[in-house]
């Protein structure tokens, strides 16, 4: 016959164990959230300028400029792993399924066109910058220079200047990863990714001395040329993996035309599919 003081104690650490699970899985529950990280990117943006309608009199010159930004592209890797030893992987590749933005998206650079004060045939040059940070007051905006000027030569009656140059620009990228679904089929993750990038511009100048428009800071005249606006995209998508409830990796990767991707961050790991369900 049993001993009842045994027998209780045994139904006391059964009922101990199932409350320590429930409370567990509880936990577990009101841990679960999407995962987000962030990213800083240089991103690579291939400028084509163009200098045309060039009119050069002893009074003055007029000169139009506009042109296209071609950007890399972004992609988000997510990687799904059963163990953490990875002995199954299934990859699901932002560049086969996933994108914020396509390799080769471009920006078209609006016409703009001005009239100086500076006669005869002046020497150009062209200089790329970005906008830095403003004043503390919110007044002004510092021009951080990207590039070198570049020489155009002089002005010539009727000609056209090409400027080629590629860019890094500074940007952000964030992705948000929510578990969709988590089961022995199959698992399923949503993805939003961000993509911003300062705004690109640059600046012509004119100059009788030809050392001024390379190097000097006052030259006679000067013209800044906007090109529009940066990159300001968000996307959301999903992508499929390992079965279960597997350990998941998220990876920026940078799109290119013509080439293999390359990584653009290292791997975060942002939990189990089972973490990142909404509550």
């Amino acid at each position: 016959m049993q001993d009842k003081g045994v027998s209780g104690r045994r139904m006391t650490a059964v009922a101990c164990v199932m409350t320590l699970a429930v409370a567990g899985v509880l936990a577990m529950a009101a841990e679960a959230a999407p995962a987000t990280v962030n990213q800083h990117l240089k991103v690579k943006v291939h400028a084509s300028i163009n200098v045309h309608d060039i009119s050069c009199t002893n009074t003055g010159t007029w000169i139009v400029i506009d042109g296209t930004l071609t950007f890399d592209g972004l992609g988000i890797t997510a990687t799904f792993q059963n163990n953490l030893k990875g002995t199954h992987t299934a990859t699901a590749a932002g560049a086969a399924t996933f994108e914020v933005t396509p390799a080769g998206g471009h920006l078209e650079v609006p016409k703009q066109g001005s009239q100086f004060g500076v006669g005869g045939n002046p020497h150009m040059s062209f200089q790329f910058w970005e906008e830095g940070q403003t004043s503390p007051s919110g007044g002004w905006m510092t021009h951080e220079p990207i590039t070198d000027r570049i020489y155009l030569g002089r002005c010539v009656q009727g000609s056209t200047q090409h400027v080629e140059k590629d860019l890094y620009l500074d940007g952000d990228a964030s992705a948000i990863a929510e578990g969709l679904d988590c089961t022995n089929r199959g698992s399923s993750i949503g993805l939003t990714g961000n993509e911003d990038t300062e705004d690109a511009n640059g600046t012509l100048f004119l100059d009788n001395n030809k050392n001024f428009v390379v190097h000097e800071s006052a030259t006679a005249a000067h013209m800044d040329v906007d090109f529009g606006t940066g990159l300001h995209v968000r996307k959301g998508g999903n992508v499929n993996g390992a079965g279960g409830n597997p350990f998941i990796w998220l990876q920026f990767k940078n799109k290119h035309v013509g080439s293999d991707d390359t990584n653009a961050s290292d791997q975060f790991y942002v939990g189990r599919c089972q973490e990142l369900r909404k509550n």
